[in-house]
């Protein structure tokens, strides 16, 4: 009877452990709110030529984070635990979330050319 026990609480503890430490893609990472007010004041040039930086960035963290994807899931495989979220999450959020800011502004823009 503990021996079967034995076997049942390994399985529930093994299955239970397959999503801990899981990362997350970073097609699924959600943009964090940042308000459009904060770039209102920049010129037009300016704000494009953040949004470009910010594109740049934005490619290099989805690389970053979906190699840490990659590594967590090697060490998912041999230890039962995964590296789970990093900082590459938390900055790909802010950084889509200042990209949406921006292209806020710049269709503010648009809508009211004389500012």
């Amino acid at each position: 009877m503990k021996f079967i026990f034995s076997i049942v609480m390994l399985t529930l503890f093994g299955f239970a452990g397959c999503e801990y430490g899981d990362t997350t893609p970073a097609a699924m990472v959600a943009p964090e709110y940042v308000p459009s007010v904060d770039y209102s004041a920049y010129p037009y040039d300016k704000l494009v030529a953040m949004h470009q930086e910010l594109s740049r960035k934005e490619r290099n963290l989805i690389i970053a984070q979906e190699q840490r994807r990659e590594a967590s899931k090697k060490q998912e495989f041999w230890w039962g635990v995964g590296k789970g979220d990093g900082v590459e999450k938390s900055e790909l959020a802010r950084i889509r979330g200042e990209k949406d800011a921006i292209m806020e502004a710049l269709q503010l823009r648009k809508l009211q050319p004389g500012i």
